[in-house]
């Protein structure tokens, strides 16, 4: 076998354990990385290439969001209850091409405690997807209300899920199988 065929066959498995863990931490500014009415939109944006990614709520520079700057009625929680009722959600929405996949705006449902560690804690704690190939993608905390009392923010892990162990079993045997074929037509080839 020549000296590229044998870089070829080790280099191969290299780059594919290379691709296998990646995780950062987004912090979803209050002011800034919000979506809604009668606000100027600014996502964070991450180019993300091919694979599945996880989502999950972390506490990062942030715990929890409010769009207020007080909490009413709101101790502990004011889940589900009719009225007006002001304190802190863990809420997000996330666009992958022109289409949002997340956007859950707990402002309308109610869902909201008088602690932001409350909060954090009844946070949706994961959602994943997959991209076909290399694109933006966005995320924003939604409001329909106005920025100039908002408080907190929303903290994020996006990671890489890594490729299953069976994959390098299955294409170092693939790639083992090229070899003894190659092994055996040089024999051929010699006799």
């Amino acid at each position: 076998m020549n000296r590229s065929k044998k870089l070829s066959l080790i280099a191969l498995p290299l780059l594919m354990v290379s691709h296998i863990a990646w995780a950062v931490t987004i912090d979803l500014n209050p002011f800034i990385h919000v979506r809604g009415s009668g606000v100027s939109y600014s996502p964070y944006l991450l180019n993300l290439g091919p694979g599945q990614y996880d989502v999950t709520p972390t506490i990062g520079a942030y715990t929890a969001f409010s769009p207020w700057d007080i909490n009413i009625d709101c101790n502990p929680s004011c889940v589900g209850e009719a009225g007006v009722h002001q304190g802190y959600g863990h809420y997000f929405g996330i666009i992958i091409d022109g289409t949002e996949i997340v956007g859950r705006d707990d402002t309308s449902s109610g869902f909201f405690y008088h602690d932001p560690n409350d909060a954090f804690a009844n946070a949706v704690q994961n959602f994943s997807f997959t991209l076909s190939g290399t694109t933006d993608v966005e995320f924003f905390i939604p409001t329909g209300f106005s920025l100039l009392d908002n408080r907190g923010g929303i903290s994020l892990a996006v990671s890489a899920v890594p490729i299953p162990p069976t994959l390098f079993l299955f294409g170092s045997g693939i790639l083992g199988l090229f070899g003894v074929g190659c092994r055996a037509k040089s024999k051929k080839n010699i006799a």
